[in-house]
């Protein structure tokens, strides 16, 4: 901002004293307004009989002066006066009296909106739509893949339980990483705020906090240090879900922000160059075959199987020192302190984890292959993620892979659970709580996997769209592609409808049909 040079007079409140200052700098702007909000005076005890620089000090308002080191210590007095239960002073200057320091405030006070977006562009979805059908290059591994695969293979160990534990392969960003400490405190605030107005979420959210603590899987710090980096953490719904509908996600992409640490530093780094957590991590390759492999094999075996690994990313041990990456607040109840906690496993939300997770269960069948052969080479052909699709060509074999992949996982600290076939006699020796046993007794029951549904007792395949579209309201060129967009179909089972949607989607380019523009009636009624 531009600045020009002028004499100003400067009026001292309730004295009347006028003071001219021959070298003033003039902003449009001299600062943000300050106090950042507004300050709760009644506890301050200020006597009346004070003449104050400023009576409205405890609201915020615009700068209207900035006075320099070689000026300030011409205006102070040399009267003081403490205030009482504050660490803060009230002090004489020649404008009259200020309040400085450090004032207290009630954390209720603070009031932060916080609105968590996921945006998809339709113009994504559509690319994804076309991708489907595209004949998959042969990928190779860039230099920075093979370093996150060299990464890995350097650190991973098993501890003396079994599971394995990795580092976090930071890239050459990780010394830009911002403070996040002050957002995550304001975001655990806000969320807070949500379980007060609505309780339904409250008691779930606060049910999977205590899972995590039980289990081991988050532990409380001792010392914690503001220059670490804090997770804010939010509540997600997920309707479909048979286990956990409320569930906490972490958020390591939050904006750092212009905030000082517990030493009053800001640091050195302007804020363009100041990085997320996930900015610092290396992602890794893609490892694990694609859902169409997976499905086609998955559809020749007459004795098919599948289950899921319970809490995959949870099951694997993030090293304790690079465990302070993953800080976060947490407090069960209000009137409780406020703590905060380290996520000890791989955690959902970093970049990092998904090749992680998949690259130590690729290990676990590696280093117990010579325990486990047949079911070592399925962990490594039939698993997308956490999803198993497997089988056999006879009931014996069937069985004998399940036993084994059950026993090699949990070798490794995972657990396969949901299992479900199409044949009951691969299910029935396996605890209820292994096994999908809502499948037993409805024959229009089906297990979701990998975007399609299956119904285990017919063998059937099957597809669900939750189309939006409505005779009462206006259709165009946006609903139509909203709608079209959902079609998932990894084997292309559904090409002789998705062609149909296709051609639509041709005609409505041509007709240079604007987004929300009513649709020509040839389009229409097509």
């Amino acid at each position: 901002m531009g600045a020009h040079m002028r004499p100003t007079k400067v009026i001292a409140v309730d004295y009347g004293r006028k003071y001219a200052l021959s070298r003033c700098h003039q902003y449009r702007l001299v600062s943000t307004p300050l106090p950042a909000q507004q300050i709760n005076s009644k506890g301050l005890n200020i006597p009346r009989n004070l003449p104050l620089a400023d009576p409205t000090f405890y609201k915020s308002s615009e700068i209207d002066a900035l006075l320099g080191a070689e000026l300030f210590y011409q205006i102070l007095c040399a009267k003081q006066i403490e205030i009482q239960n504050q660490n803060a002073v009230l002090q004489k200057t020649r404008f009259g009296w200020v309040v400085a320091g450090k004032i207290t405030e009630d954390e209720s006070s603070v009031r932060t909106i916080s609105c968590n977006l996921s945006i998809k562009s339709i113009h994504h979805d559509i690319s994804r739509f076309w991708e489907l059908e595209e004949i998959p290059e042969t990928k190779f591994m860039s230099s920075s893949e093979a370093e996150v695969e060299q990464h890995f293979l350097d650190n991973v160990y098993r501890n003396e339980t079994g599971r394995y534990v990795v580092r976090l392969p930071f890239n050459d960003k990780r010394d830009k990483l911002g403070i996040t400490y002050n957002i995550a405190r304001r975001q655990f605030f806000a969320l807070e705020r949500r379980f007060a107005k609505h309780p339904e979420i409250k008691l779930p959210y606060v049910n999977s906090m205590k899972e995590y603590i039980d289990l081991r899987h988050m532990s409380k710090v001792r010392n914690p240090d503001t220059r670490d980096n804090y997770m804010p953490h939010h509540a997600v719904v997920k309707l479909d879900s048979t286990t956990t509908q409320y569930r906490p996600v972490f958020n390591a992409s939050v904006t750092p922000e212009d905030e000082e640490d517990e030493y009053g530093q800001i640091g050195d780094q302007n804020k363009s160059e100041r990085v997320t957590f996930n900015q610092t991590l290396m992602t890794g390759p893609t490892i694990q075959n694609d859902i169409f492999e997976i499905l086609i094999r998955f559809r020749i075996h007459q004795f098919a199987l599948i289950a899921d690994i319970e809490k995959m990313y949870r099951q694997v041990l993030v090293h304790e020192d690079d465990r302070k990456y993953q800080q976060i607040f947490w407090r069960e109840d209000p009137n409780e302190p406020l703590e905060v906690y380290q996520l000890n496993t791989l955690t959902f939300g970093t970049s990092c984890a998904p090749f992680l997770a998949i690259r130590t269960l690729h290990k676990l069948a590696d280093d117990e292959k010579h325990n486990y052969p047949t079911a070592a080479d399925v962990v490594k052909r039939d698993f997308y993620v956490d999803d198993l699709l497997t089988g056999s060509d006879t009931l014996e074999n069937a069985g004998r892979l399940r036993d084994e992949l059950n026993s090699l996982l949990k070798s490794g600290g995972f657990n396969l659970r949901k299992w479900a076939s199409n044949d009951n006699r691969l299910i029935e020796p396996l605890s209820n709580d292994l096994a999908n046993v809502h499948l037993f007794s409805d024959p229009e029951k089906a297990v979701k996997t990998l975007g399609i549904k299956w119904n285990s007792q017919l063998d059937e395949l099957s597809y669900s769209l939750k189309a939006e579209l409505s005779a009462q309201e206006k259709t165009t060129k946006r609903t139509i592609l909203s709608n079209i967009a959902q079609l998932f179909d990894p084997i292309g089972l559904l090409g002789p409808i998705i062609v149909k949607a296709k051609l639509i989607m041709q005609a409505l380019w041509k007709a240079k049909v604007d987004w929300d523009e009513t649709l020509p009636l040839n389009i229409h009624t097509a």
